[in-house]
C-alpha cells in the first residue's frame, strides 16, 4: 500500500449510504465530534507526547467527507 494512503480501508458503500441517510444536523454533529477528537489528540500530543499518529489523517479525511455531504445536501435543499 502506498505510504500516502491512510491506514484504513476505503469507505465501504454501505457506510457511505449510511452517511447519506443522515440529516444535515446529524452530519454536523458527527463532524464536530470528529473535530473534538482531533483537537484532543493534538492537545495530548502537546502535553503528554502521545498523539493520534496516522489516525489524525483518517479523522481529517472523515471530516472532509462529512463536510462534502453537508454541502451537497445544503445545495440540493436550496435548489428544491
Amino acid at each position: 500500500m502506498p505510504h500516502d494512503q491512510a491506514r484504513r480501508p476505503p469507505v465501504k458503500a454501505t457506510e457511505k449510504q449510511e452517511l447519506r441517510d443522515l440529516t444535515v444536523e446529524e452530519l454536523r454533529e458527527l463532524a464536530n465530534s470528529k473535530r473534538e477528537q482531533l483537537f484532543r489528540g493534538r492537545l495530548s500530543q502537546a502535553t503528554e507526547g502521545k498523539g493520534l499518529g496516522v489516525k489524525a489523517r483518517v479523522i481529517r479525511r472523515d471530516i472532509a467527507r462529512l463536510e462534502t455531504l453537508i454541502t451537497e445536501k445544503t445545495k440540493k435543499a436550496s435548489q428544491a
